[in-house]
């Protein structure tokens, strides 16, 4: 680990793994769909370098 501990961003895992499952269920059922750009707000983990 670092020293001090680095602050980070972490997007919240349930909403990615969710998201990536309906984007690919949506393209599997229409190949010719455009692209999607989802947005996920990641949290902010702060530590001792900020």
């Amino acid at each position: 680990m670092s020293d001090p501990p680095l602050t980070a961003i972490r997007p919240p895992k349930a909403a990615v793994d969710r998201a990536a499952v309906e984007l690919l269920a949506a393209r599997l059922r229409d190949p010719d769909r455009p692209a999607r750009r989802v947005v996920i707000e990641p949290r902010s983990i702060v530590r001792s370098s900020s």
